[in-house]
């Protein structure tokens, strides 16, 4: 079974990949009744506020969630409701409920900003199409103002004319590339149609076998950390 696979390969490399939220991120010290179902967050509203997350009512974080937090998590399948309230209020954000299976792997990303308001995605991550000899991505564009973008890696257009996500949708499936050569990439987004680049990241690594989300994150008009921005999550 594929996502067993993957989460296996977690065991030695969750600790070298984890950043921001999970290091705050409570964990169950009992032993679980049933398998577990398997969870990503991805932090990809620009709205000013900082966060907590709830899980049927138990709160996860200990310290605030902030802007592009991402960070795995497990937990028993069934009927969860992931509630993201604002910080130190009883104030929510914004909700998702949903039936998850235990063995499985899902992503769950908040997007939207301060205008549209925030949404949570519930994405059940598809395996089928993977390979073990090619690099596995699936993109997203989470910007509510970039407009419609293209995906390069390296100087090879892998996604085009990629409208936000908030519209367009949350594929669960990932595609396959022999465009990564060796060694490190660089990952391009530029405006769709154009040789316009508006986010870059370099020496990114992208291993053959292994499944990752790539996204566009942030504001067109953006400063500091919210501005636009290449972000991956490795599934694992």
């Amino acid at each position: 079974m594929r996502t067993k696979k993957y989460r296996l390969w977690a065991i030695a490399a969750l600790v070298v990949t984890v950043t921001g939220f999970a290091s705050c991120l409570k964990s169950d010290d009992t032993t679980p009744q049933r398998p577990p179902a398997y969870f990503w967050f991805i932090g990809a509203y620009t709205g000013h506020i900082n966060m907590d997350l709830y899980d049927n009512g138990a709160k996860l974080n200990s310290s605030a969630l902030t802007y592009d937090f991402t960070a795995p998590y497990q937990a028993d399948g069934g009927i969860h409701i992931f509630t993201f309230k604002k910080n130190g209020s009883d104030s929510t954000l914004a909700e998702d409920t949903n039936l998850y299976d235990s063995l499985q792997s899902y992503t769950l990303i908040l997007h939207g900003d301060s205008i549209t308001g925030a949404e949570v995605a519930a994405i059940h991550d598809d395996y089928s199409s993977t390979s073990t000899s090619k690099v596995n991505y699936r993109f997203y564009n989470l910007s509510t103002s970039a407009g419609p973008v293209d995906m390069y890696i390296n100087d090879s257009k892998l996604s085009g004319n990629v409208y936000y996500a908030g519209q367009a949708g949350f594929p669960g499936v990932f595609n396959t590339t022999d465009a990564t050569g060796s060694g490190n990439v660089s990952i391009k987004i530029k405006a769709a149609g154009k040789d316009s680049l508006i986010a870059q990241k370099d020496n990114v690594p992208l291993n053959v076998g292994y499944p990752y989300t790539i996204y566009l994150k942030g504001d067109k008009n953006g400063a500091d950390d919210r501005k636009l921005a290449v972000g991956i999550i490795l599934h694992n």
